[in-house]
């Protein structure tokens, strides 16, 4: 299970993560025996989250419906939404949420979010 906000995903299958390369060349840094402090900021990491709803195991019992109803308030919400999953731990931006509205499934529907986390402690 995941927490995105207030809504939950009861089952995730996957999440894939995109990063932007970033190389930084230091050219003759070290003469001298120089010590050169070098911080690393962390960037915002592009993730999409793939998983299902299940009426089954959600944690407050909500129907496919009412669970669907609360993620797509997360594309539509400004506020901050903090997400620690595993090793993903900031702010998350909900970009897109895409689940199927129409489903002969009765108990389980996919459901994939895409969005930009920005790693916590830079973004605060």
């Amino acid at each position: 299970m995941i927490e995105i906000g207030d809504a939950e995903i009861p089952i995730v299958n996957e999440i894939s993560e995109s990063r932007d390369a970033n190389i930084d060349e230091i050219k003759d840094a070290f003469k001298y025996n120089d010590v050169v402090p070098v911080q690393h900021e962390a960037k915002p990491i592009s993730l999409t989250i793939f998983g299902y709803l299940n009426s089954e195991l959600h944690s407050d019992n909500y129907t496919l419906g009412e669970q669907r109803t609360e993620l797509k308030k997360l594309q539509r919400n400004s506020d901050t939404i903090f997400l620690e999953f595993k090793d993903y731990y900031g702010f998350f931006i909900v970009e897109n949420v895409n689940i199927p509205e129409d489903s002969e499934r009765k108990i389980i529907r996919s459901v994939e979010i895409e969005g930009s986390l920005h790693p916590y402690p830079k973004y605060q």
